[in-house]
């Protein structure tokens, strides 16, 4: 489990097929093609909006980012902070923006994911889920009701996620990966 000491799932998810959304810790970057950054209230506001149409319940994790100025509809829920680990393990579905940590936490849950990338390894990272049918990539807000709509619709996206957690689940442990990496270098 990846939770930490103490943390337990809120009282007050909401019931019925259920998105995380999330973009990590780290909200604004630069872009490597020039000065503009990622601007991450726009990215959380387009997505909630976008979820918003869409037959399920939604918490967006802002890690106090103002997004109040959306006005949102029953389904979606605002909160700064969740025990990501512990509610992936409830989700159906998690909208990202592809970091490693947030990928990593999906496949252990078995949850599918939608993927809108930023920066640094987010787009290969999204490639790859795509590629490995753990969900699909958005490359921009129009698109991210019908990704999220196609994923929870679809089984074989949650099948597929289910297997990639069991195929991590029976990955050796780190302390046999750190042994035979000595191994190899002796």
């Amino acid at each position: 489990m990846l939770a930490r000491p103490g943390e337990q799932l809120p009282g007050w998810l909401p019931d019925g097929p259920l998105v995380l959304v999330s973009m990590g810790t780290a909200l604004t970057v630069p872009l490597p093609d020039g000065p503009r950054t990622i601007d991450p209230t726009s990215r959380l506001r387009a997505m909630a909006e976008a979820l918003s149409e869409v037959d399920c319940s939604v918490v967006v994790v802002t890690a106090g980012l103002d997004v109040a100025s959306v006005p949102l509809p029953p389904n979606v829920h605002v909160t700064p902070t969740v025990p990501q680990p512990l509610v992936l393990e409830v989700a159906d579905l998690f909208l990202t923006h592809g970091g490693y940590n947030g990928i990593r936490e999906a496949l252990r849950a078995g949850v599918p994911m939608v993927v809108w990338p930023g920066v640094a390894d987010q787009p290969s990272n999204a490639a790859r889920v795509e590629e490995l049918g753990l969900g699909l990539r958005v490359d921009g807000p129009e698109q991210v009701r019908a990704a999220c709509a196609r994923v929870l619709s679809e089984p074989d996206f949650a099948a597929r996620a289910k297997q990639a957690k069991r195929a991590m689940l029976a990955l050796p442990s780190l302390d046999v990966a750190v042994r035979d990496l000595e191994e190899l270098g002796a």
